[in-house]
């Protein structure tokens, strides 16, 4: 196949897919952090200094930021932006394999395979930032391979970025170009000192922001001391984990292991690396789900039947994971196979949803929109998880009469009960009591004001037990 028709269609081919979900999902958008903190980004929830961005990190955030500057429409914003992503995901795919495969086509099946896997599709539903930062790692690898000064300029540049993206992979890219530059390939020093020394400026800023030591940060930034997150897997909860998501490949990986694992230190690298670390990291779960590249890489060395039986699986999977409803999703992404809270909050059993279900999505807005009838005066405020924060800002509530008391769990009852003494008129958003989308704690002394399917507005009368 012709290589510059190949790179397009890599690029074409996810870029589509993700612009038909966008569409189908039009006038909301897909993804838990979509909505619960890109979106409040954009509409000037969350508000940051310099120095807070800069320590986020901040290159995701300013794309958004001057692409919404020229729009005016925050979830228009996400939506291209989340469309775009796509298709440079397959493209630096594509690209990074081309260093492992000499025929185009068989880089393009690749590319394929590996952005159509269902947990890669989970990257990309929400986790934007980990996208672009992936993407600008594999095309730094790409880039280094390749002789000449502007090849070392470019890739010293992408290697810069890939640190403004996310803190997870400037770390597997900077070890990986460690290791290239020990064993021979001398310009590999200058792309791995601009991705690590800009990472450890974030560290350091960060850590100035904490009032820590660097190394204090690093291991609360790992453990997440201090902080309330989702019971994500842990220990051998997390071996679990990986085996689930990663069972449907593991034949075909194996067999490509069995007979390249020597001639690939890079690919071994980064497994070790992502494998390890998910097991220490309070968030290790985006490590283990970043074992997806390497890994297919290693499961596409194989003949080309085998490559075709793997993307037949492939499309299987992602077809299911794609099209069927949160609440009734394909076998493999329900119970039993994925059944406890640390796979749950992990592995989204569908990709239509964002903090919710889509067509729950106008629910959610008429709610939030029915407490801008109630609030009449000042006093009035409403509490709610990060799961509503995007509805009340789509609905028009303003920012300060809005408290925020965790992500999709947690107990709202003492921020509630504090502030109904400071004398607010306290209103609540939530699931309704029948509901079992998330866990939901029990309130006494609270009137349903409205309620649409399973979302209702309640307002604080008393006692919380």
């Amino acid at each position: 196949m012709n290589k510059t028709v190949a790179l397009v269609l890599s690029f074409l081919i996810p870029y589509s897919f993700r612009l038909a979900l966008e569409l189908y999902s039009f006038p909301f958008t897909i993804g838990f952090d979509t909505m619960a903190y890109y979106l409040p980004f954009l509409t000037g929830y969350t508000k940051w200094s310099p120095l807070q961005l800069y320590a986020t990190p901040p290159l995701y955030y300013m794309i958004i930021y001057s692409l919404n500057s020229i729009i005016v429409n925050p979830i228009m914003t996400l939506k291209i932006v989340a469309i775009v992503l796509q298709g440079f995901l397959g493209l630096s795919l594509y690209l990074w394999a081309t260093t492992f495969f000499k025929d185009g086509l068989e880089s393009l099946l690749f590319s394929i395979t590996a952005s159509f896997y269902f947990t890669v599709l989970r990257i990309s539903w929400d986790l934007h930032r980990n996208v672009l930062g992936l993407g600008l790692m594999m095309i730094t690898l790409w880039l280094v391979n390749k002789s000449g000064k502007y090849a070392t300029l470019l890739s010293s540049f992408t290697a810069f970025l890939t640190a403004l993206s996310h803190q997870i992979e400037p770390v597997i890219l900077g070890v990986i170009l460690l290791y290239k530059y020990f064993r021979g390939l001398k310009m590999a020093i200058i792309p791995a000192l601009a991705t690590l020394v800009t990472w450890m400026s974030i560290i350091h800023v960060s850590s100035v922001l904490k009032n820590v030591s660097i190394p204090e940060y690093l291991v609360m930034a790992i453990t997440q001391s201090g902080e309330q997150v989702p019971p994500f897997p842990q220990g051998l909860e997390m071996l679990g984990f990986i085996v689930y998501i990663f069972l449907p490949l593991l034949p075909f990986t194996i067999i490509g292991m069995l007979h390249n694992w020597r001639l690939n230190p890079d690919l071994n690298i980064w497994i070790i690396l992502c494998f390890t670390l998910s097991f220490i990291a309070r968030f290790g779960f985006r490590f283990a789900l970043l074992l997806s590249i390497p890994l297919m890489i290693y499961a596409s060395m194989n003949v080309k039947k085998l490559q075709i039986v793997l993307l037949i699986i492939t499309i299987v999977f992602s077809t299911g994971y794609t099209i069927m409803h949160p609440e009734n999703p394909f076998p493999y992404f329900s119970s039993p196979l994925i059944s406890s809270n640390g796979f749950l909050y992990t592995m989204p059993t569908s990709m239509l949803q964002n903090t919710i279900p889509l067509d729950w999505s106008y629910d959610a807005l008429n709610v939030s929109r029915h407490f801008l009838k109630c609030s009449c005066n000042n006093a009035s405020i409403i509490v709610t998880s990060r799961v509503f924060l995007g509805y009340l800002l789509l609905a028009g509530v303003p920012n300060d009469k809005i408290v925020v008391y965790g992500e999709a769990f947690g107990d709202p009852c003492p921020i509630i009960d504090k502030l109904a003494r400071q004398g607010y008129e306290v209103y609540l958003i939530d699931f309704t009591p029948n509901s079992t989308w998330y866990n939901t704690f029990n309130i006494t002394m609270f009137n349903t004001v409205v309620f649409r399917g399973e979302i209702a507005l309640f307002k604080y009368e008393g006692v919380i037990s």
